[in-house]
């Protein structure tokens, strides 16, 4: 007997029949606990439904969300279901296409979620004053993260573009499963004993409740509680909460801003110097003035006294503290100018962009980081040479004396 040779879509089609003629997959009524919601703009539905053991993609029609009694379920929550098996030709997978569900309450992980919270509140580790001031300038920051991960490459993109001169320290962790919160608690201890940043960023894009399940562990919330070192939860997405989130010092809506939160902006940094330069400047006149002021009133009271010559001896003694004190000003004038002059000059001289300008070429390691030592680079390394308008990545291959 010759088999009947199917097309992929003739087959998918068979399947797709055969599925939605079944007489119990056509009205079948399931449980479970919502997994990966998300609504779309045309008011469907996507999300999944989980067991402990095995879990199914669903998706309800903005028409059928119109007919519930309530506005919306989310992650976390269990519920039950009626509905009917479909196939969705385009990923050849199952689904279940709801019309009708009713919500059985709070689901386990939410319920674990908000225990471990109150029992944190009450403790006091959500309170303000307990809360560490993040610097407003971090020149070291410390990043928990996957290394492999396009979080940290956003992050690093940050520090790029705000200011190239920030040194920042990654620790490579796990960020999702039941071990990676072991992972993290390691990072926030190594910062803490190295006590080499200013301040620490606990970094990872968005997902679903299991996905950002281990930063709902006690352990690890005691950890960030602990820390000396101020931290900064950039976990998951805007409307993602964590327990990682309430504990830590400061929350972020996503990654890139904890970044954005931390790294200090270069020309803003340059602005304040030029501002304290200009309120001292204004400060030492003002001082001088005053001065002179002072001295004026010491002539006018003096030229009141009868004897001329206890008229003479003040006068004299006033101009001369007038000349020692003018000339003190002045030096001190030109040591607070020479100073910031110093300090402008060492700013444009470390200037990247100047020095790329001149033709040089900034030889980096693949984490954009300079390479300042050849003995630092091995062969088989992957490196980074940093022109004025691009970078090239390549390998070292061969180092000549």
């Amino acid at each position: 007997m010759k088999l009947k040779k199917f097309s992929v879509s003739s087959l998918t089609n068979y399947i797709k029949v055969s599925l939605e003629s079944d007489i119990l997959l056509s009205n079948v009524s399931v449980s479970g606990e919502v997994s990966n919601y998300k609504k779309h703009s045309n008011g469907n539905v996507y999300f999944s439904l989980k067991d402990n053991e095995c879990k199914i993609n669903c998706v309800m029609f903005g028409k059928y969300m119109e007919e519930i009694d309530f506005v919306d379920f989310n992650d976390g929550e269990k519920i039950d279901i009626l509905g009917k098996i479909s196939l969705y030709g385009k990923e050849g997978t199952y689904q279940l296409i709801c019309y009708m569900v009713e919500k059985q309450g709070v689901g386990d992980l939410h319920k674990e979620f908000e225990k471990l919270k109150e029992k944190l509140r009450e403790k006091g580790y959500f309170d303000e004053s307990n809360k560490k001031q993040i610097p407003s300038f971090s020149f070291n920051i410390g990043i928990i993260t996957s290394k492999t991960g396009a979080v940290i490459q956003d992050i690093l993109n940050v520090a790029k573009r705000k200011n190239p001169f920030i040194n920042i320290k990654v620790f490579d962790s796990l960020v999702q499963g039941p071990e990676a919160y072991k992972d993290i608690i390691q990072g926030i201890r190594y910062f803490n004993i190295e006590n080499n940043v200013d301040v620490i960023i606990i970094a990872r894009g968005g997902g679903s409740i299991e996905d950002l399940w281990a930063f709902n562990n006690e352990v690890l919330a005691e950890e960030i509680y602990k820390s000396k070192i101020p931290i900064v939860s950039g976990v998951g997405h805007e409307t993602d909460f964590t327990i990682c989130d309430f504990v830590s010092d400061l929350r972020a809506s996503t990654p890139t801003a904890s970044a954005d939160i931390c790294i200090p902006d270069m020309d803003s940094i340059l602005f304040l110097i030029d501002s304290a330069r200009d309120s001292l400047n204004k400060s030492i006149d003002r001082a001088i003035g005053n001065f002179k002021n002072r001295v004026y009133e010491h002539k006018m009271s003096i030229s009141s006294y009868s004897p001329k010559k206890i008229l003479n001896e003040k006068l004299i003694k006033i101009n001369n503290v007038s000349l020692s004190l003018n000339k003190k000003m002045k030096d001190s004038i030109m040591k607070f100018k020479d100073q910031f002059s110093e300090l402008r000059l060492k700013l444009e001289k470390n200037d990247i962009n100047q020095i790329l300008d001149k033709g040089f070429v900034l030889v980096c390691d693949e984490n954009l980081n300079i390479i300042r030592d050849p003995k630092n680079i091995n062969q088989e390394n992957d490196i980074s040479l940093m022109f004025k308008d691009e970078i090239i990545k390549g390998k070292f291959i061969k180092k000549e004396v």
